[in-house]
């Protein structure tokens, strides 16, 4: 009897510590690259010791479009990590997320989120997903050292700017340095205005995308096209245009030799380890349009955290992503990469030590909003785009014609992809 009682008594204090120590394990799908494996090993870790009773296994696929491929057959055949790390945008469709991914739409997360990010993981009007790294802002960096030399203010309109330009031309500084050398740069300044046509024109996008809209026809939209034929036609730009590179626009930019360069913000982190000592003289705003009341910034979306339609843990999963989208989520994607960039995640500022240019950044999203770049939020892009905007900004065109020439790129490109409406 004696040898029964201890046997039962060692099993309860068994059955007490097994499900004590009991813990959900999520799988997490994270390319393969360090910047994004150092997120998911910190966001993880600072979960984990926040919530013990939940662990994470890693089911990491490389970084390119076969990892896409991969996480793309895993999701048909149900196999796909409870959590996974995916595009944004136009290539979200790919995956058919009403049938593959958890719908998040309506979840108190997305108070906590600016709300430009959303449309960018919205399909058939469903959300399903939260930032997983930092977002691109578009516009332009300027040197400050040429600002304060010349008497310059920073310009909330297009018209403001091209004063600026003038003063500048007059004293022999290039206003704008192009870089037609790496031509798919010559696309910032277009593709930078689209959050100035949602403001004025909003759903614009979803015209464009089912062929009922044309950049050749829209006037807010031809004002990018207009943009980068005034200022070859005004002088503003430099001479070596044609040949100069993108690492020849950050040094420009850094040592003053042109006042302005229009490139996506990653390139802060290019400042800070090529021209450390001119990093603070650099400052940052978005591609101004005619109206300052219509000001935002037009945004290239982070590649974001879903839920798979298969998981056996959507509760916890959506524990964890709702976490991710905390400041103490922001805290861990800051730890994990400091110089990233912009978060689309509310109350998450750069760190006190950040560049002056990241913090232009988050000021710009903070007082005046975002919204996604078109390529997030429309089924299709011409992959003539670069070619033409540096015909258009070396002269050889007219805008005009530049917009009408991509507007039938367009439609060839949709049909080679056997979109609707467009046969």
């Amino acid at each position: 009897m004696k040898k029964i009682i201890i046997t039962l008594a060692f099993s309860f204090i068994f059955f007490i510590s097994y499900h004590s120590v009991a813990k959900t394990t999520l799988v997490i799908n994270c390319p393969a690259m360090e910047n994004q494996t150092r997120i998911c090993d910190e966001l993880t870790s600072a979960y984990m010791a926040l919530n013990p009773e939940v662990e994470f296994e890693f089911a990491p696929t490389p970084a390119s479009d076969e990892g896409r491929a991969i996480v793309g057959t895993q999701l048909a055949t149900g196999t796909a990590a409870d959590i996974i790390h995916y595009n944004a945008g136009a290539l979200l469709g790919a995956i058919n997320p009403t049938k593959t991914l958890e719908p998040l739409t309506g979840h108190s997360l997305y108070d906590n989120i600016d709300s430009g990010y959303i449309p960018a993981v919205t399909v058939n009007g469903e959300a399903f997903g939260v930032p997983g790294d930092y977002a691109m802002g578009s516009g332009f960096f300027y040197n400050k050292k040429v600002y304060a030399k010349y008497g310059l203010n920073i310009p909330m309109s297009w018209a403001e700017l091209m004063d600026n330009c003038e003063k500048l031309k007059a004293n022999g500084v290039d206003c704008v340095h192009q870089t037609f050398g790496s031509d798919w740069t010559s696309q910032i300044l277009h593709l930078g205005s689209h959050c100035i046509i949602e403001n004025e024109m909003p759903g614009w996008y979803k015209l464009y995308g089912s062929n009922q809209a044309k950049w050749s026809t829209t006037p807010v939209g031809m004002r990018g096209w207009e943009k980068q034929q005034e200022l070859f036609d005004r002088g503003f730009i430099n001479e070596d245009h044609a040949a100069s590179t993108l690492e020849e626009g950050f040094k420009a930019v850094a040592t003053g030799s042109s006042a302005h360069y229009v490139m996506l913000s990653f390139a802060t982190g290019e400042f800070a380890k090529s021209y450390p000592d001119q990093v603070n003289d650099i400052g940052y705003f978005a591609v101004p349009g005619d109206d300052p009341s219509k000001s935002c910034m037009t945004t290239w979306m982070p590649d974001s955290f879903y839920i798979t339609k298969a998981s056996d843990h959507k509760d916890e999963a959506k524990k964890f992503l709702a976490w991710v989208a905390t400041t103490d989520g922001c805290a861990a994607f800051r730890r994990a990469n400091p110089s990233g960039g912009m978060l689309l995640i509310k109350g998450c500022p750069p760190p006190d030590d950040a560049v002056p240019a990241m913090k232009d950044m988050d000021r710009i999203v903070a007082e005046y909003g975002s919204f996604p770049a078109l390529e997030f939020v429309a089924p299709v892009k011409g992959p003539a785009l670069p070619r033409i905007l540096v015909e258009v900004g070396s002269g050889m065109i007219s805008a005009i014609e530049g917009a009408a020439k991509y507007d039938a790129d367009v439609v060839k490109q949709a049909q080679q992809m056997g979109l609707e409406a467009w046969d």
